[in-house]
């Protein structure tokens, strides 16, 4: 692909029609047909894709740059310039006219583009910096960052460590860090994160049986206790031939109260063992006595 030849103007550079048609060509002069229209967008979507194709086509490179510039990304634009004027200087035949216009064009913007200063002395080397979701390495954080004008965020992060970031926002030109009056973006020395304990199977939660059942035991309880005194209070006017049925009776009300104990044991139980994490565990418990009946709440209030 002849992309080196493309269409292109720039500083009263104009280029030649293209020598074939490829894929990547039409997408470079779709690309430049947009950039004259106006939209920056359209023809960075292009110049992008066409760049795909060939990664090495200083032309495509020129005009990524022109369209982030018209679109007021000048560290974008900055970053396009200078690999243009790398990949024109090693082009085959060397790509004079794209060079010299690429390091114009580098040299104009270079003093507008905002810069901030990371300061990472005293940062472990296990510490990743980004910017922007960007891994920055040590080397390029000897020099100051350059950044688009807008909302950037710079973070700090490392295994078993908690995470920093700071937002900031910069205009063309700032110098944050080098100009004297502001200073550079400190890094701290992170904390370590704090330890989470496994998460096992939550266990069952049966406290609404456990009311139900207690509930009905308690009431199983009280209502034996009240049949067995009554027919045991109307026992002298009962003929005894009638001894047997007596006896069943207050058998069945015997057993009536056991199951309604244990109805209120297992509803206990379920109650007290209820997961862990709640702040309140209460139990209601039948309290007898010879001459009285009642309830007792315990638990944790």
């Amino acid at each position: 692909m002849r992309l080196v030849l493309g269409a292109l103007i720039v500083v009263g550079v104009c280029a030649p029609a293209f020598a074939d048609n490829t894929d990547a060509d039409k997408l470079f002069v779709e690309g430049r047909e947009l950039l004259k229209k106006g939209d920056n967008k359209g023809a960075c979507e292009k110049f992008h894709a066409a760049n795909a194709i060939d990664t090495k086509a200083p032309g495509v490179m020129l005009n990524l740059g022109l369209c982030y510039e018209g679109l007021g990304k000048k560290a974008t634009s900055l970053f396009w310039f200078r690999k243009a004027q790398t990949a024109a200087s090693e082009a085959t035949p060397r790509a004079t006219d794209y060079e010299n216009a690429a390091a114009e064009k580098k040299a104009k913007l270079a003093g507008e583009v905002a810069t901030i200063k990371i300061d990472v002395n005293g940062i472990p080397a296990e510490v990743e910096i980004l910017v922007d979701g960007v891994r920055r390495s040590r080397e390029d954080l000897n020099s100051p960052v350059e950044l688009d004008a807008g909302a950037h965020t710079i973070e700090a992060r490392a295994p078993g460590k908690t995470s920093f970031t700071q937002d900031l926002t910069v205009k063309d030109g700032d110098k944050i860090g080098q100009d004297g009056t502001t200073k550079a973006i400190a890094i701290p020395a992170l904390k370590d994160a704090p330890k989470v304990k496994p998460i096992g199977a939550p266990k069952k939660d049966h406290s609404t049986l456990g009311w139900a059942l207690g509930i009905s035991g308690v009431v199983a309880m009280a209502g034996s206790t009240i049949g067995a005194k009554l027919v045991h209070d109307d026992r002298n006017g009962v003929d005894p031939d009638y001894t047997g049925g007596y006896k069943a009776l207050m058998y069945g009300f015997g057993g009536v109260f056991v199951g309604g104990v244990l109805a209120v044991g297992v509803g206990t139980y379920f109650i007290v063992t209820r997961p862990k994490g709640e702040e309140r565990r209460m139990a209601v418990i039948p309290t007898l006595a010879p001459d009285s009946m009642g309830l007792s709440a315990v638990g944790r209030f």
